[in-house]
């Protein structure tokens, strides 16, 4: 039997002058406008997070914890409205209540966490009357055991979902928010300040007119119009090959070649796009975490933006491809942030809309140096390929892009466009991602 009762937690950031205002910042203001394009079928962006509570840990302890969260990272306490211009702008609250739903269960305690995730994840966020983040605990016989988060996107990018895992794991440990939270971590606040500053609209200016020239001659993107197909009823579908091979595949030859881990990744994803669609040449865009500047590594926010990346001649070796997105990454990545409508003005001028239609959403560094893998055994690789396993997260009916390859340390996702790669080619593409990776491995490591 479950039980639900609320538990209201007041907060206090500061004093003076609540909320504080100010326009987007540029990783905002990208994430802004995708929920917006997919309003209001835009509750799939929403992000979970499952940790466990330790045995013997208090309810008040999980609580506290909570109000630490929510008093130390800002983007936890802002709301977003809209000014009479129509331009989004930010709120962050010092004060106010958070709710937590607390529930009480005699079932499983890990499966009702994962249908409260997953009903809760499945209501888009009100983001101009609620916090965007949403707390549950789940609990047995008054004792909790699970703790639930809900985030809008435009909290959080998935760096700062990783600190929110490892800072969140502590506080529930029962360590003091002093010793686990920044003292004075870097805010979208002042994010913004730095954009507006005259350091950081030199930056903006550099990013505009680099993009300019970089949009200049983007060929087509890798779904022609002649390879569409009929679509599913619900046309997007996304897919994900839960594997550790392709992360580790990737790092070996990245040790191997010289380059990072992800430039390999991204290299043989579009080889395998180029096998499966014919052509030679096209543009995407690489989607970065822009978490280059120190002050942003602390923070809890969103940051991620998409710059665009060309490759041409896909039918060299890994090698050479591998090098050029080295290359390519390491130029593009001096130009990290951009205003996004500023962006989207450039891209209608320069490129038509058909063309700008994949993503590759690394989570690391393409232009960084080569990855530090340990030896890992053929057998270790072959066995982690072996195990993979695929499933279907979600289909729905609207979206603004054609392609989206995500990769983790344990995953490889794609949501694709089912008029153009239909579910079962979908499937096939992620494992021959994988199967490339770890047969390359195999033959320039371990000389198989």
């Amino acid at each position: 039997m479950v039980a639900d009762r609320r538990a209201d937690i007041p907060f206090e950031a500061w004093g003076g002058a609540d909320p504080q205002y100010g326009r987007l910042t540029c990783g905002q203001r990208f994430i802004w406008d995708i929920i917006a394009d997919l309003a209001p079928n835009d509750e799939h962006l929403n992000s979970e997070l499952l940790l466990d509570v330790p045995g013997g840990t208090e309810l008040e302890v999980v609580l506290r914890s909570v109000r630490a969260l929510v008093e130390r990272h800002a983007s936890l306490r802002t709301l977003y409205t809209v000014d009479e211009e129509g331009e989004p702008v930010q709120q962050a609250h010092a004060r106010g209540t958070i709710p937590v739903a607390v529930i009480d269960t005699e079932e499983d305690a890990e499966r009702v966490a994962e249908e409260t995730a997953r009903a809760s994840a499945g209501e888009r966020f009100c983001l101009d009357a609620e916090l965007p983040v949403r707390f549950s605990v789940v609990t047995q016989e008054g004792a909790p055991r699970v703790l639930v988060l809900v985030l809008s996107h435009i909290v959080v990018d998935i760096w700062g979902l990783r600190l929110l895992v490892e800072q969140t794991g502590r506080l529930l440990e029962g360590q003091h928010p002093d010793d686990v939270l920044p003292a004075d971590p870097w805010q979208p606040l002042d994010q913004l300040a730095y954009e507006e500053s005259p350091a950081g609209r030199r930056k903006l200016e550099r990013a505009h007119r680099f993009l300019r020239e970089s949009l200049a001659d983007v060929p087509a993107g890798p779904f022609p119009d002649s390879a569409r197909v009929r679509p599913q009823p619900n046309r997007y579908w996304m897919g994900e090959l839960l594997s550790q091979a392709p992360d580790k595949a990737a790092r070996l030859l990245a040790r191997h070649l010289g380059v990072s881990a992800s430039s390999v990744l991204i290299a043989v994803a579009a080889i395998t796009l180029h096998r499966l669609c014919g052509v030679t040449e096209f543009g995407f865009s690489l989607r970065t975490l822009n978490r280059y500047d120190a002050r942003t590594q602390t923070a809890v926010g969103h940051y991620s933006q998409e710059l665009p990346l060309v490759l041409r001649r896909l039918d060299r070796e890994l090698p050479d491809i591998a090098g050029e997105v080295q290359r390519s990454a390491v130029s593009m990545l001096r130009c990290p942030y951009y205003w996004p409508p500023e962006m989207r003005r450039i891209r209608e001028e320069a490129v038509p809309p058909a063309r700008s239609n994949a993503t590759i959403n690394y989570i690391g560094k393409p232009g960084g140096g080569p990855a530090e893998a340990e030896d890992i055994p053929a057998a270790e690789l072959l066995a982690d390929a072996g195990n993979a396993r695929f499933r279907w997260l979600f289909e729905h009916s609207e979206e603004k892009i054609q392609f989206l390859l995500s990769s983790h340390p344990r995953s490889l996702s794609c949501l694709v466009d089912t008029a153009f790669l239909p579910p079962e080619l979908a499937e096939r593409y992620l494992r021959t991602v994988q199967d490339s990776l770890v047969d390359l491995a195999l033959s320039a490591v371990h000389g198989h």
